[in-house]
């Protein structure tokens, strides 16, 4: 991990988690866009580190200056044990899961793993993230959306709201590129 000494503007932040592999999908530093999660932003000159979740967004502290405002969303992520896990993938047997966990303790890649009921307490799923850098390793076991969106709706048939909702996001995605 590079040191996080002399980090005193945005800029330097949003470098300093991208070079050490944190997940920006939970935090917006420099702009970019974020579902739930914790953000940084100068806002007329006052630095705000604030959450939003659902389209409701609460600032939760104030700053006058970049320094400590970066200082301080620095300290927080760094706390957050979630902050540089990276998300490869979800599966619904433990073989499946047990498979890929095999590969990364072959190529010494470190790794969390929980399970979650997925479809209710009777269809639990196994999510696998790794850990840091280790997902420069691994680009080829991260589970692309379209074949993890089949593999958890293929049980709820065709015209569930999952399988409608993956068309669209399909569609929306071709006409944005």
């Amino acid at each position: 991990m590079k040191t996080a000494a002399g980090i005193k503007t945005i800029k330097e932040l949003e470098k300093w988690l991208k070079d050490n592999c944190y997940s920006m999908n939970s935090y917006s530093i420099n702009g970019n866009i974020i579902n739930e999660g914790h953000g940084l932003e100068n806002n007329g000159g006052l630095y705000q580190w604030y959450y939003t979740e659902r389209g409701e967004r609460r600032t939760l502290e104030y700053f006058v200056n970049e320094k400590d405002a970066v200082e301080y969303a620095l300290e927080k992520i760094k706390m957050d044990e979630h902050a540089n896990r990276n998300y490869i993938g979800m599966y619904k047997t433990d073989d499946e899961a047990e498979e890929v966990l095999l590969e990364l303790r072959k190529r010494g890649v470190e790794y969390w793993t929980d399970k979650i009921p997925y479809g209710g307490l009777n269809d639990w799923r196994t999510r696998i993230f790794v850990i840091g850098c280790g997902i420069k390793k691994v680009k080829d076991l991260i589970q692309d959306k379209q074949k993890q969106r089949r593999t958890t709706s293929k049980d709820k048939g065709d015209d569930s709201a999952m399988a409608k909702e993956y068309k669209l996001w399909f569609k929306l995605k071709r006409l944005w590129s």
